[in-house]
This record gives C-alpha cells, structure tokens and sequence, in this order.
C-alpha cells in the first residue's frame, strides 16, 4: 500500500478505530469478560479506539495539557533535554552509540520533564507497559496470559487517579499530568473517569518503543543520506516536516488495526465487511 492509501483508509469513516473487542476474539478467543471490565472500561473510552462523537467528547478529556501554550513549553523543556544531550558528547569522539547516548535517553528525559512522570516511578510504569504491549503491537503470538494484561491495565489506571488526586509522587509544574490535575476542579466537559482513561493511554504510548523507534530510524536515515543533513542545515523551513517525513519514511510502527462495516475497496483491494 502507498502512503496515500493509507492515510486515505484512516480517515475514511466506513474503516472503524473500535476494534477491540475484534482484537481480543482474535488473540484470545476462548476469553470472556463481564461490561464492567477494565478492559471494556478503558478500550470503549478512549480516544485511540472510538469514532466519532465518542471520539470528539474523548478529546476534550485533555484538552487543557495540549493547548498553544502548553505546547510552546514542551517544546521548549525537549529542546533543552535534546541540547544537553549533544553537549554530553565529549568534545572530538568520532564515533558514539546514538541509541544509548541519545534515541533512548531523549523520551525517557521527557516523560519526566514534559509529561511529568515521577522519576522514582518509571520502572513501575515501563515493566507495565512492557507487558501490556505485547498485546497492543501487533498480530503475532500472544505471550502473555490475559488476567496478568488486565491487571497491568488496571495497575495504571489507580497509579494514574493517584497522580492526578496528589496521593502519589511530585509532579513536575506545567507538565502534561499537571495540568491535566488543575484542571479537574472547574471541568464541565468530561468526567474524572474519562480523563483518568486518557492519561493511562498516552502513559502506554509514552513508554511504548514507537518514540525512541523513530527517533533512532531518523538518526539512520540521516546518517545514510548526508545530503538530507545539509539540506536540512541549509534551510531551516526543513524542521516544519522533518519529523513527519521521518516517520512516513520509515515509521517505527508499521502496523494498526481498523475494522470495515462495509465492503470497500482500498488501493484496488478489495475489504470485506467484519
């Protein structure tokens, strides 16, 4: 498929981001789970598997991390981290390990400084999402049980409501978890539930190996097309699409998961309806 065909498939609105529970017959088929499941719980309310309004009224749960301002300021406190990363090299090594020294450290840095993950707190987080990934990546064997995936899942979920309630770990002022905290007094729009499902969603793709990934796909690329570098020094417009094309250009995540509620036809492919 081309790039076009996809980005074509996903915003076609007969291709359905509520996949889950096709997800789980797939991979556990002998599974059964009551409504109230964390699993239902969290997969039916957030953004990443619904469509439409649900998806829309989902977005506001974090609007208030995400606005003009906010952005500015993460961008600011990454450009920081990044800077002093390169400042960490000593001066004339010829030769560094970039995905220790910097694609693996960068997003780590980040979801302490940026998002405002207690750093006492990150090994707990990372060997959850760990696990709960191999569930979420992909379609191969599935090498762990079910019950240990949702109690993970339901793990973060009271590490997330204890973040955001203060009862657990210093949050970093002006963070993504900070002001999603502030902003539960005075919010109209969604519940305390719905922002809790969000936060625990962009914890997973925080600590998922999509980031330091692409990161480290980009670093490569470079390094193989030098010109690419001096086209990219020599004009500075460059930085408004580099890091898009260097996801599209050799994206650390190659796969996801839509469903078809109609028979359709992508890239002269014919998609039967599920």
């Amino acid at each position: 498929m081309t790039h076009a065909d996809c980005l074509s498939a996903l915003r076609d609105s007969r291709l359905k981001a509520d996949r889950m529970d096709a997800v789980r017959s797939i991979k556990f088929p002998e599974s059964s789970l009551l409504p109230d499941s964390i699993y239902y719980r969290f997969t039916k309310n957030v953004m990443m598997y619904t469509d439409g309004p649900i998806h829309d009224s989902l977005r506001v749960s974090t609007r208030a991390a995400f606005t003009d301002g906010a952005h500015q300021h993460y961008r600011e406190v990454i450009q920081h981290i990044a800077d002093e990363l390169v400042a960490a090299i000593p001066s004339g090594k010829s030769e560094i390990d970039a995905v220790q020294d910097l694609t693996a450290k960068l997003p780590v840095k980040a979801a302490v400084q940026a998002f405002g993950v207690p750093e006492e707190d990150l090994d707990f987080i990372v060997s959850r999402v760990e696990v709960i990934m191999t569930y979420w990546s992909g379609p191969q064997d599935q090498p762990i049980a079910f019950d240990q995936l949702l109690d993970h899942l339901a793990e973060l979920h009271t590490y997330a409501l204890e973040l955001v309630e203060g009862k657990r770990g210093r949050v970093v002022p002006q963070t993504v978890i900070a002001r999603l905290a502030a902003a539960q007094a005075g919010n109209k729009d969604c519940t305390l539930e719905q922002t809790i499902h969000q936060l625990v969603l962009l914890l997973i793709a925080l600590f998922a190996p999509t980031t330091p990934g692409s990161l480290s796909s980009g670093v490569l690329s470079f390094a193989t097309n030098p010109n690419q570098i001096e086209r990219f020094l020599a004009d500075r417009a460059c930085i408004d699409n580099s890091a898009n094309e260097v996801i599209r250009y050799n994206a650390s995540n190659q796969f996801t998961w839509r469903l078809a509620d109609t028979d359709l036809e992508i890239g002269g492919v014919r998609i039967g309806e599920r």
